[in-house]
């Protein structure tokens, strides 16, 4: 027997079932990587679809003018909370806030200010639950911009269905931001055909 026959009987050759196998599962391999590839380009470059509304409303949430900030006590539980406020440290600031809205010194405007933090600190559910507290306020201006601040904040979390009874409170008290709530009725009236 020659070398080149030994090596016969060892090596398979390029058409047997061994390397069609490997070849197949090869393929397949490769197929779902590339099925893979393919996917997740897809998923990168495929952008969000947008609310209907989201161009009319992507309200910027801001911090509230600083007449409220100089409402405040000046007892120093309010300069720590008020300090970290305009520090834009709003977590540090719903903490202390949270605390003064359930004591007794202007526990409305800290309820206000509470909301504010949370909403700033891109805390939604918990600055809806503190506008809709403050907006329970004896006080018709804390009510007023506590329910304008509920509604930018509903509004940017897409729920316009949510916001539209709010707005049409704003518009019925003719406090402040009455005007901008009917022209906000109005963009979401033309924007739904109404």
């Amino acid at each position: 027997m020659t070398g080149s026959q030994s090596d016969r009987g060892t090596h398979q050759p390029s058409g047997s079932p061994v390397s069609r196998q490997l070849s197949l599962r090869d393929r397949v391999v490769g197929a779902l990587l590339l099925i893979g590839v393919v996917a997740l380009l897809v998923y990168l470059r495929t952008p969000e679809e947008p609310s209907p509304l989201a161009d009319l409303f992507l309200p910027s949430i801001t911090a509230l003018d600083e007449s409220w900030l100089r409402e405040a006590p000046s007892d120093s539980s309010w300069t720590v909370a008020i300090g970290a406020y305009e520090s834009e440290r709003y977590s540090r600031a719903a903490e202390q806030f949270d605390a003064l809205a359930k004591g007794n010194d202007e526990p409305e405007l800290a309820q206000l200010l509470l909301g504010s933090s949370y909403a700033l600190a891109q805390r939604p559910n918990s600055a809806t639950l503190a506008f809709r507290l403050a907006a329970g306020s004896s006080d018709a201006r804390i009510a007023h911009e506590a329910r304008w601040q509920l509604v930018l904040t509903l509004l940017r979390e897409d729920e316009v269905d949510v916001a539209r009874p709010e707005l049409e409170r704003v518009i019925r008290d003719e406090g402040p931001h009455a005007g901008e709530a009917r022209a906000m009725v109005a963009r979401i009236e033309a924007s739904r055909g109404s």
